[in-house]
């Protein structure tokens, strides 16, 4: 940023003392004109929250599957896919002490089942050993990031495991209540998530 913005003041003082010719005018108004596009797309952006919330959540029967009430509450970075989509879209709408129901359709949520996602694998290519029973979940490797499989049979030659999300499906209800919102700090935007009250990673 600092570079383009020192190139257009550059161009400013050399078209004011008129040593370009008509070509070099040219190139720097195209230049000026895509700097002047990027500094207006940053300067409409909206600015980027740190929200904070207690959440209830349910399935469309109403039966209770998660909660943060008495626990610790959540707190996100808009913008950096901390929580699922469909209910950051909506939690955009409202500020600190708002109170809301919110129903989140499955493909905003956890996406729709995909049959192609259960697949029978042998068993020694499985990274658990011991015996598996049905409702049984694991990484299917190491790093943090590996997918969650269920398994959903067990079978002589084989385990039948599903890598759909356990919600995947499922349109899901949220009860929330807003605790605290604020701008995020530079830092926080750089690193993609939020800061403790140190402004320091917890």
């Amino acid at each position: 940023m600092f570079t383009r913005c020192s190139a257009v003041g550059a161009q400013q003082e050399r078209e004011a003392n008129g040593s370009q010719e008509a070509e070099g005018r040219g190139n720097r108004e195209l230049r000026s004109k895509r700097d002047g596009d990027e500094l207006g797309r940053v300067m409409s952006s909206p600015a980027r929250r740190v929200v904070t919330f207690h959440y209830t959540l349910r399935d469309p029967e109403g039966h209770l599957l998660d909660t943060s009430t008495g626990g610790e509450a959540i707190a996100y970075l808009e913008g950096a896919s901390m929580i699922i989509d469909g209910l950051e879209e909506e939690l955009r709408a409202f500020e600190a002490g708002a109170k809301t129901t919110i129903t989140v359709p499955a493909v905003k949520a956890y996406g729709e089942r995909d049959d192609e996602q259960v697949r029978k694998v042998p068993r020694n290519v499985l990274p658990v050993e011991g015996e598996f029973k049905v409702g049984d979940q694991f990484q299917t490797a190491p790093d943090r990031g590996a997918p969650v499989v269920t398994v959903v049979a067990v079978e002589d030659d084989g385990v039948l495991l599903d890598a759909n999300h356990p919600l995947a499906g499922v349109d899901l209800t949220f009860e929330v209540e807003l605790l605290e919102t604020r701008a995020a700090s530079a830092a926080e935007i750089e690193h993609g998530h939020v800061h403790g009250p140190s402004g320091h990673c917890d």
